[in-house]
């Protein structure tokens, strides 16, 4: 009796699901050659993994002797694996100015293990700057460690890149100029955007909320999509307002050239109004502007360009007597000549008051009787120099004077 062939299949298989279909007669190896595949019961010559499907299936060989032996057969197992089920996270949309994006921890890409590629070169960190703006393609790949069955997932990953804005040129304001519109600064690059800083809102810079100061303000453009920004800085400068006095107000009845204004401050302003004959010097002149009462107004401007007005109201009247004279100096050095200072009056009054001031305009006299007149002293000090007074007089005749000027003592 003759003997069953001795056979070998070959070794038993495992296939990713992907694998190309596999030649059993040239691949396989079996022996000897020239036998009959059969998978599951069904004659073939060739194994399709993806046809076969995942699992196990069984792999039969079998041989007959062509010179007359007895037929045999051996059965093998050949294992289909899946492919590992796998995500890139969700597509990403940075901007090009934003920090370096970690993929490993932040794009949340399954199974984990796996490896990045951003246009086909592996890639763990993603820096926006250095990719560029445009379009890019992030895969993950992943192999499963038991089939080593490998398998990727893609996603879209967008950098977006804005153009450029300008957010004009820098601002010097002073302080009491009130709310500044930045939107009609009339230089920035285009509108729609957005200012961010101190002493903003809702577009609007107000120096009243900031007060005096160097202020650094952006203006900023956001993409509704993306929602990238870009961004440009302006400085805004607050200067103090100067703060203005056009002194007190004047009555002048017998003065027929001009008179000059002495109680304004800071000096160095410019007057304008009825009556004024130089501007700069605060020379006034009853003549140019006849009877009445006329408001003249003082302007002074800091070295910042900042202004301020204040003003004053000229009464001028006519008094032929000369119902008062105010001497300009005088010497309280105990000799009992001019050793006291005071307005001399012809006329009766109902109301007086007299004051006298240093140069920080600190009162250092002040009277509401006539007879009372100053001694040159202050809190038992003895003064000397230039100082300033103002007097207001009521007639009994219901004429007004007021008069201010500069007083010389001399020791």
């Amino acid at each position: 009796m003759t003997a069953a062939p001795d056979i070998n299949p070959g070794p038993e298989r495992n296939f990713c699901i992907d694998e190309p279909v596999f030649d059993l007669s040239t691949e396989q190896g079996a022996t000897p050659a020239g036998g009959v595949w059969a998978i599951n019961g069904v004659e073939t010559s060739t194994f399709s993994p993806l046809e076969q499907g995942p699992g196990i299936h069984e792999v039969t060989y079998s041989y007959t002797d062509p010179n007359g032996g007895c037929p045999g057969e051996q059965k093998l197992q050949f294992t289909v694996n899946s492919l590992p089920q796998v995500t890139a996270g969700n597509p990403q949309t940075l901007c090009i100015d934003d920090p370096s994006y970690d993929l490993v921890m932040s794009q949340n890409g399954t199974p984990s293990g796996g490896r990045w590629f951003i246009n086909g070169s592996p890639a763990d960190v993603v820096v926006p700057s250095v990719l560029g703006a445009g379009l890019h393609q992030l895969e993950y790949q992943y192999i499963d460690p038991v089939t080593q069955c490998a398998s990727s997932s893609s996603v879209e990953f967008t950098i977006v890149e804005l153009e450029d804005v300008g957010a004009g040129a820098d601002m010097e304001i002073c302080l009491e100029e009130g709310p500044i519109d930045l939107n009609a600064k009339g230089d920035i690059s285009r509108g729609g955007g957005e200012w961010i800083g101190p002493g903003v809102s809702n577009g609007i810079f107000d120096p009243q909320v900031t007060d005096i100061g160097f202020f650094e303000v952006y203006y900023t453009i956001t993409d509704p999509v993306s929602l990238c920004s870009t961004s440009d800085a302006i400085n805004i400068s607050v200067y103090e307002t100067p703060q203005v006095r056009a002194g007190w107000d004047v009555t002048l009845c017998s003065v027929t050239e001009g008179y000059t204004f002495r109680a304004h401050s800071p000096k160095g302003g410019t007057w304008d109004g009825p009556g004024i004959l130089d501007a700069a010097e605060g020379i006034f002149s009853p003549f140019l502007s006849g009877e009445g009462n006329h408001v003249v107004r003082y302007t002074y401007t800091n070295q910042f360009g900042c202004s301020k007005t204040d003003s004053l109201t000229v009464t001028v009247c006519t008094d032929p007597q000369g119902a008062v004279e105010v001497p300009n100096a005088f010497t309280p050095n105990g000799d009992q000549l001019n050793d006291t200072f005071a307005p001399v009056m012809t006329h009766t009054t109902d109301v007086y008051k007299f004051q006298i001031a240093d140069r920080s305009n600190q009162i250092v006299f002040d009277s509401e009787k006539p007879e009372e007149r100053w001694d040159g002293t202050y809190n038992g000090m003895k003064m000397q120099g230039v100082f300033a007074y103002r007097l207001y007089v009521k007639f009994t005749s219901g004429l007004e004077v007021s008069r201010e000027g500069e007083v010389l003592v001399i020791r």
